[in-house]
């Protein structure tokens, strides 16, 4: 194992985009982690990224994306179909999305890797979020504004937002 054999690996898969793109076109990034393995003769990374896909179709568009490299991998380092994990589910109460794509008004839960969560679709709620809302035919936020029903669509800290000029939505969309 060498440094240089790290490397060509990973520039390998760069080249063949099957690397993580943190900044991808349409695709909002809400976290990404690194877990890393080595011994005196293996090692292995994994990278995982979860966000959401703007041009995306209800949970279909939230995913947590494994990207595995490594040493002694069973299988071809990069990304592969089975690598894409969708955490999100409806809730108790139905679908989350209508025929639109939009959050349902009625969705009061949504489920997160099996596990039953709150979601506040309230006006006052997506203020404080800084989600704005449809202005006219309702309808609700879109399914790109997922990551604000789980907190994690501001770029900017809710006590002391983006410098005392307000918090921004990452997506402009809604």
């Amino acid at each position: 194992m060498t440094t240089q054999a790290i490397l060509d690996q990973l520039d390998a898969c760069a080249e063949r985009l099957a690397f993580p793109m943190l900044d991808a076109p349409g695709f909002r990034l809400a976290a990404a982690r690194l877990h890393a393995y080595r011994d005196d003769s293996r090692w292995a990374l994994l990278i995982e990224t979860l966000g959401c896909h703007e041009f995306g179709a209800g949970h279909e568009a939230i995913d947590n994306c494994l990207h595995v490299y490594g040493s002694s991998l069973h299988r071809p380092p990069g990304v592969l179909a089975e690598d894409y994990l969708f955490p999100t589910a409806d809730g108790d109460e139905g679908p989350t999305f209508d025929d639109r794509q939009y959050v349902r008004r009625t969705a009061r839960t949504l489920r997160i890797r099996g596990g039953r969560c709150r979601c506040r679709i309230s006006h006052r709620s997506m203020i404080w979020r800084a989600v704005r809302l449809p202005t006219a035919g309702g309808g609700g936020i879109t399914s790109c504004c997922a990551g604000w029903l789980l907190g994690t669509g501001l770029n900017c800290c809710p006590r002391k937002p983006n410098g005392g000029r307000g918090c921004q939505p990452i997506c402009r969309k809604c």
